[in-house]
């Protein structure tokens, strides 16, 4: 593993175990003889760690943010909407018309609030408006 990694795990477990500064030093110490994670080789960050998991920690896998992961979708929801605003095909561009329009489509108040199913609703439903729009014109 990475030394960046094993020092942030070592930091996340320090503070889910509780451990108070004096605590923490006297057990890197003693496993190591060193005062500071910094002056560690990845070997000695490891015992560290391992030691932190037999006094309890465990590391548990990153869940991923749904609103980082629907960040695109949800641009380009606004991206379809401005540019139908723009053409005039939509005549009120606002966020909270795009919120009224969420609502009628997929029944969800808010864009914040769509899971990427309901986006993905919504960005096919602008796109074939969109290319609507432009075939008219």
């Amino acid at each position: 593993m990475e030394r960046g990694k094993l020092i942030q795990l070592i930091q996340i477990a320090k503070a889910q175990l509780c451990l108070d500064e004096d605590v923490y030093r006297s057990i890197l110490a003693k496993l190591t003889a060193k005062a500071s994670l910094r002056e560690m080789s990845p070997k000695q960050l490891s015992i560290v760690l391992d030691h932190l998991k037999g006094l309890g920690f465990k590391v548990r896998a990153k869940v991923p943010n749904q609103a980082n992961s629907l960040r695109p979708q949800l641009e380009l929801i606004r991206s379809l909407w401005h540019g139908l605003a723009k053409r005039g095909v939509v005549k009120n561009g606002t966020e909270s018309a795009l919120n009224h329009f969420i609502k009628r489509m997929v029944k969800v108040d808010t864009l914040q609030w769509l899971d990427k199913r309901k986006a993905s609703i919504v960005i096919e439903h602008l796109k074939q408006w969109s290319s609507r729009t432009e075939a008219t014109k």
